[in-house]
């Protein structure tokens, strides 16, 4: 999987993102994760590793967090920050209204591409022995 993504943290937090490949029934075959750091622009790539031969893939997962850890920061802006051009200037919020102005990390994903590369040629010969096998 690859994709593009600009990171905007609080407080040196670190972004993930994660995929998994699992059968049928909803077992992990394969899944990796990676952890993103503050980029205005940046494109990363995350690769599944080898899963069990001949084992059906039937969905795969993958998500993104903002935030890697559950404990999660966010900025609370106060005094003259609270200007933004909209007058509000050195006003004090009541403690039930500063979640309009507060902001966490913010995470945005764009191009995400999902890739496939075929198997070695080693797995291939692997694959028709046990067609052979299962044959006799």
């Amino acid at each position: 999987m690859s994709f593009k993504y600009s990171y905007a943290p609080i407080n040196g937090e670190k972004a993930l993102a994660y995929i998994s490949l699992l059968d049928a029934s909803g077992n992990v075959l394969a899944q990796n994760s990676l952890e993103l750091d503050q980029a205005s622009e940046s494109t990363a790539t995350i690769a599944l590793p080898a899963y069990p031969f001949a084992t059906k893939a039937a969905k795969i997962k993958l998500g993104f967090r903002s935030v890697k850890d559950d404990n999660v920061s966010i900025d609370i802006p106060t005094g003259s920050r609270l200007n933004e051009g909209t007058g509000l200037e050195n006003a004090t919020l009541a403690a039930n209204q500063y979640h309009a102005v507060a902001v966490g990390s913010v995470l945005t994903i764009s191009n995400v591409s999902l890739g496939y590369a075929a198997p070695a040629s080693a797995s291939y010969k692997a694959y028709k022995k046990s067609i052979k096998r299962a044959r006799r």
